[in-house]
C-alpha cells in the first residue's frame, strides 16, 4: 500500500543501486573530460601560435620555423634507421626537395659523406639562405609586399588546415567506442590517433606555407627561344 518500506534489505539494496549509478555518472563524466582535454591541449598550441602572429606584424621567424621542421621531416623520411650510421637517401631527398620549390638549389655532391645531423644542418641552412636571397633580389616595394604578406599566408594557412583539423577529429570521436570491439581502450586509441593527427596537421601547415614562399619567390623561368637570343 502506502505504507513506507522498513526492510533493511530494501534500504541497503536501493542505496547500492544508487551508489552504483553514481559511480557509472562519475566515470562518463570523467572519461567525457578526459577526451575533452585532448582537444583542450591541441586548441591552446594553435591558438597560441595563431595569436602571435595576430600580435606581430614581423612573423619571418615563424616562416623560418616552418623550414626547419620541413627539412628535418624531409632528412627523417629518407633516414634509414636500421642502419649503423643512419643513411640518408640522397636521391630521395633531392626529390624530395624538387617538391617544394628548391629544384636545383643543392648539388649531390655537396650532401654526399655528411652525417645527418650535418646534412640536416646543412640542407636547412641552405634552403632558408636561398629563400632570404630570393627576397633580398627583388625591388623593394615587391620585397616589403612578401614580407609581409607572410603574415596573411601563414594565417591563412592555419585557419584553413586546423578547421580540417577539427572536422577530422569529431568523426574520430564519433566512432572510436568501435575500438572497444576490438579489446581495445576507446580512450587511449583516441589519444593516440589524435596526436598522430595533430602532427601530421602540423606537417602539411608547415609544408604548405614552405611551398609557397619558395614558389612566389622563385626566379622566373626563361624559355629555351628567350635563351638562345640572349647567348
Amino acid at each position: 500500500g502506502d505504507g513506507a518500506l522498513e526492510s533493511k534489505t530494501v534500504t541497503k539494496s536501493i542505496a547500492s543501486a544508487q551508489k552504483r549509478v553514481e559511480g557509472q555518472n562519475y566515470d562518463a563524466r570523467k572519461q567525457l573530460l578526459q577526451y575533452d582535454d585532448v582537444m583542450r591541449q591541441q586548441r591552446e598550441t594553435m591558438y597560441a601560435q595563431r595569436d602571435f602572429i595576430l600580435e606581430n606584424d614581423d612573423v619571418h621567424s615563424v616562416v623560418q620555423d616552418m623550414f626547419t621542421r620541413v627539412i628535418s621531416d624531409m632528412v627523417a623520411s629518407n633516414t634509414d634507421f636500421e642502419s649503423k650510421n643512419h643513411d640518408v637517401d640522397i636521391e630521395g631527398l633531392l626529390k624530395g626537395f624538387d617538391t617544394i620549390g628548391l629544384k636545383g638549389v643543392f648539388d649531390k655532391t655537396e650532401l654526399l659523406g655528411k652525417s645527418r645531423e650535418a646534412l640536416n644542418d646543412y640542407c636547412l641552412e641552405k634552403a632558408w639562405d636561398t629563400y632570404n636571397q630570393r627576397i633580398n633580389e627583388k625591388v623593394e616595394p615587391i620585397r616589403i609586399r612578401i614580407l609581409a604578406g607572410e603574415r596573411r599566408l601563414c594565417l591563412d594557412t592555419i585557419d584553413r588546415i586546423w578547421s580540417n583539423h577539427i572536422d577530422t577529429m569529431s568523426k574520430l570521436r564519433d566512432g572510436i567506442g568501435l575500438r572497444s570491439y576490438a579489446s581495445k581502450n576507446p580512450l587511449q586509441a583516441y589519444v593516440n590517433e589524435g596526436f598522430e593527427l595533430f602532427e601530421e596537421m602540423m606537417r602539411t601547415i608547415a609544408r604548405e606555407i614552405v611551398n609557397y614562399s619558395l614558389v612566389i619567390t622563385a626566379p622566373p623561368q626563361q624559355d629555351e627561344d628567350d635563351t638562345e637570343e640572349e647567348k
